[in-house]
Order: C-alpha cells, then sequence, then structure tokens
C-alpha cells in the first residue's frame, strides 16, 4: 500500500506528499524513485530499454496492488534474498526451513551441515556461495506450500480474503488472457474474472480437501471432472453471454 501511495505522490506531482512519503519510509520510497528513473528512459541501449521495460511492468504491479507470489520467494538465476526470505531474515527468523524434517536432512552449504545464518551473507543480503541449488529448490517449494496453505486452507476465525488482505489472482497482464478470451468472444475482464473465481474456488475446495491424500489434485481433462462450483460458474456465465447476445 505505501508504494501504491508513493507512485500515487509521483504520478500527481505531488512533491509536498513525496516528502512524507520519503520521511515515513526511506528505503521503500528510494526502490519506487529508482523505478521512476528506470522508466524515464530515452536512450537506445539494449540494456537500458529492458530495464524500462521491467521498470515499467514493476510499478503497474505496484499501481493495481498485485503482488507476485514467485517473486516473495525466488529471484531467478541470483543469489539475492527474496523479499519474503529477507523479511525473515530482518526479524531473526529462521526463513530455510524451520522444523522442516526434509531440509534438516540435507547439508546445505558446500556439503556441510551449518546453522541457519551461516548460509546468509547479511550484509549484502544474499546467500552465500557454496549453497546447494537443490536446498534452494526445497526450501522454495516448502514455502510455495505453506502460502498455499495461508491463501487457501487456513480458516481459524478468517480466511486470507475474508481478512480483507487480498485474494489470489492470475497475472493479469499475461497475453494467455487475451487470447483465450478472443478464441471464445467473450470480453477480456470477464473472461478474467472467470479465471480468478475458478482459482479462488479450486483452492478453497480441492486444496483443502486433498491437499495430503491426492498428489494431483487439479489434474483435470474433463469438464465432467470439475467441482460443482467450478461447473456452476461457467453454466452462470454462458447463459449470461447468451442471453446478452440474443
Amino acid at each position: 500500500m505505501l508504494r501504491y501511495q508513493i507512485i500515487n505522490a509521483f504520478d500527481s506531482g505531488d512533491t509536498v506528499r513525496q516528502t512524507e512519503l520519503r520521511l515515513n519510509s526511506a528505503t521503500i520510497f528510494d526502490e519506487v524513485e529508482y523505478l521512476f528513473e528506470k522508466s524515464n528512459y530515452n536512450g537506445t541501449n539494449t540494456n537500458r530499454l529492458r530495464e524500462k521495460e521491467n521498470a515499467f511492468s514493476k510499478l503497474n504491479e505496484f499501481r493495481s496492488l498485485l503482488i507476485n507470489v514467485r517473486e516473495l520467494v525466488h529471484i531467478t538465476n541470483s543469489l539475492d534474498l527474496a523479499p519474503l526470505i529477507k523479511r525473515f531474515v530482518e526479524l531473526g527468523i529462521n526463513p530455510p526451513g524451520g522444523n522442516d524434517i526434509s531440509l534438516q536432512s540435507k547439508p546445505p552449504l558446500n556439503g556441510r551441515f551449518v546453522p541457519w545464518y551461516e548460509l546468509i551473507n547479511f550484509g549484502r543480503e544474499e546467500w552465500n556461495a557454496g549453497i546447494s541449488d537443490e536446498f534452494i529448490a526445497e526450501m522454495r517449494d516448502g514455502t510455495f506450500t505453506n502460502l498455499a496453505f495461508m491463501f487457501f486452507w487456513f480458516t481459524f476465525f478468517y480466511s486470507f480474503e475474508s481478512s480483507a488482505l487480498g485474494y489470489v489472482s492470475i497475472n493479469p497482464e499475461m497475453q494467455v488472457i487475451t487470447d483465450q478470451a478472443n478464441t471464445i468472444a467473450i470480453a477480456r475482464n470477464e473472461f478474467l474474472q472467470i479465471v480468478n473465481s475458478t482459482i479462488r474456488i479450486l483452492g478453497g475446495d480441492k486444496w483443502k480437501h486433498n491437499k495430503v491424500d491426492d498428489s494431483s489434485p487439479f489434474n483435470f481433462t474433463t469438464y465432467r471432472e470439475l467441482p460443482g462450483q467450478v461447473k456452476k460458474i461457467y453454466s452462470c456465465n454462458c447463459w449470461s453471454i447468451f442471453k446478452t447476445r440474443k
């Protein structure tokens, strides 16, 4: 939310608000300001143009209040700590695995078992050289599993969505959304809503009831195999489209 407010201040040219937000959190403000600087590049350097495109994409994520779950957990081809891992480290919490037996049974650093804090270069906020790729992959997969539990299955008092923290969505910028909406001749935004509703139902229904006993709970090959609530969404939308075009 703070990044969203900072971007609004830049978009509107409100320098007074920018100063207030910089005082609130200089680190996050500098991050957003840096993205704006990259997005305003007007040269022809190929690498800088690629950075400009990435900066535009990241700023648009912040504008739409979207968070890429994968980027919370893992940064591809980099030893840099992902945001969620970095936050655990800042709090002094063991991010690599906690009490996960599968992680405790694998030597993570140059074939040696070491305390978790020896896996991390705290000054550079990155993994130490020599950390096992297998260990990183296990930790990443375990974190995704725990996030799925939080997003879809954890219902003590309120679920993640019921707590107004957000909801899981497909990335709305993906070109495949437009392509598939065109294929079945419906509005892009309507197709996006159908996909997001399906994700939330599959997560809340299939994940919750098949987390342990079904090794591939989302491997559907026919319409008949879909949960009843998903079929209802498709039926209602098809009927709505039919009435509109009639």
